[in-house]
């Protein structure tokens, strides 16, 4: 901010002095006054020697004297043309006067006081000061918070003053913005260090940065006058997170398949930071379902072929770390072929006993004649068992009607059993042939 002061401003006029032009500039930011080719005539001749001072009034009411250096120009006039700087502990200042004295040879004297105009006070901005409390040479780590924090101070009540930051001279970001009442205040603004990358909440406040490498912080205060604090600085270190590791292993072709069975994929994960990672899979578009937790290891799921799509399928397995990072890898598995007639087939079913267990099981089935094989097994054991069929026993084969007989099978377990799974096998010896199983029917013991 700059204010200027005219020659015919001053008081007396100071065309009553015989001035003829100049003026005088107050710079309040850059704390100087400038006296512009400022012009008072003199009566006296011949040329003798010249003073001038400029009179200011402190606060306190003090008054300060500030010698200046006037010339002679050739018409016989005195002129002020230089610059004059302020002390860095004024805050506060009056003009007064400028006073100028000439003397000529013969030993005559001339003096003149210019007035500036009533009111003609400086203010002076003083620069806001900044303590940082962030610590130095810090290293960060995946979620680290990095707070930068400390207090500020601007002694110039009114001042609009703002705490800014930069990282790596990258943008200038504000950290806080208020109006000052001349007193001190905190602030604190935590960034968040992920994937690589400062963050404020979810905005990146840098680029990625670079392990092993110095980073700077440089903080200040500014205010809306033009003054600024120090520029504090600190270094820190960062190291990034690593993604986890993921092989698969290939997937050859695979032939003779049914709906029901099922395909089996293998593979490995680790991290090499040693966090805790898991392991999922999708197929296609569906939902992710994880196959394995830990800090790093083999892992297996299976895929039934029924739940895959006619043509290319996308099977998904991703490895995530306890931090979010995550790597990727596609399958492609082309689902084709044209369906072939089964010689063998087998089916379960679940008997639930009415009385919640059962010992032994009697069972009737009745067939077509012709060329069809049946035979049956049974598991028979406790909720959550693995499962162990054995082979029940024919009984006996009798004639139902023409082209239909039935086989009576038994099984006594011995032991009362919760969990009943009866699997009937069905055997031919064309594919043409269409013979199958009328009635399954039964009863507990």
């Amino acid at each position: 901010m700059s204010i200027v002061i005219n020659y015919d401003e001053f008081l007396p006029n100071i065309r009553d002095n015989r001035a003829s032009s100049g003026s005088v500039t107050i710079d309040v930011t850059q704390r100087k006054i400038i006296f512009n080719r400022l012009h008072l005539e003199s009566g006296l001749v011949p040329y003798g020697s010249e003073k001038a001072e400029l009179n200011l009034t402190m606060k306190d009411g003090q008054e300060v004297t500030i010698p200046l250096s006037p010339s002679i120009t050739p018409i016989n006039s005195l002129m002020l043309d230089e610059t004059v700087t302020i002390q860095e502990s004024w805050e506060y200042a009056k003009l007064s006067s400028i006073y100028f004295q000439h003397t000529n040879s013969n030993g005559a004297t001339e003096r003149r006081t210019l007035r500036f105009p009533e009111d003609t006070v400086i203010i002076f901005n003083v620069d806001p000061s900044i303590d940082l409390t962030t610590t130095n040479n810090r290293t960060l780590y995946e979620n680290d918070t990095y707070n930068i924090s400390g207090t500020a101070q601007d002694s110039d009540a009114g001042d609009v003053v703002t705490v800014r930051y930069s990282i790596n001279n990258g943008q200038e970001r504000a950290i806080d913005t208020r109006i000052s009442d001349g007193s001190s205040f905190s602030f604190n603004h935590t960034l968040t260090f992920r994937q690589g990358r400062l963050y404020r909440n979810d905005t990146a406040v840098t680029g990625e940065l670079a392990e092993g490498s110095e980073h700077v912080l440089r903080v200040w205060v500014e205010d809306d006058n033009g003054g600024q604090s120090e520029v504090v600085q600190r270094s820190f270190y960062v190291v990034p997170n690593r993604m986890p590791e993921l092989t698969v292993e290939p997937f050859g072709s695979r032939s003779d398949l049914i709906d029901s069975d099922k395909i089996t994929f293998r593979g490995e994960a680790s991290d090499p930071d040693g966090n805790d990672i898991t392991v999922s899979y999708k197929i296609n578009n569906g939902s992710y379902q994880q196959v394995y937790s830990g800090q790093g290891g083999v892992f297996e799921f299976q895929v039934e072929v029924g739940s895959l799509n006619d043509g290319e399928n996308n099977v998904t397995i991703r490895s995530q770390d306890s931090y979010g990072a995550e790597v990727q890898k596609v399958l492609r598995v082309n689902k084709s072929g044209e369906s072939v007639p089964l010689k063998t087939a087998v089916e379960r079913y679940k008997i639930i006993p009415p009385n919640g267990t059962a010992k032994g099981v009697v069972l009737w089935l009745q067939r077509e004649t012709g060329d069809l094989i049946a035979n049956a097994r049974i598991h028979m054991g406790a909720n959550g068992e693995p499962e162990n069929f054995q082979d029940m026993t024919l009984e006996a084969t009798s004639f139902v009607e023409d082209g239909i007989e039935e086989d009576e099978w038994t099984f006594d377990n011995g032991e009362e059993a919760e969990n009943i799974i009866l699997e009937v096998t069905m055997e031919r010896n064309s594919t043409s042939s269409d013979e199958g199983i009328k009635l399954i029917n039964g009863v507990l013991s």
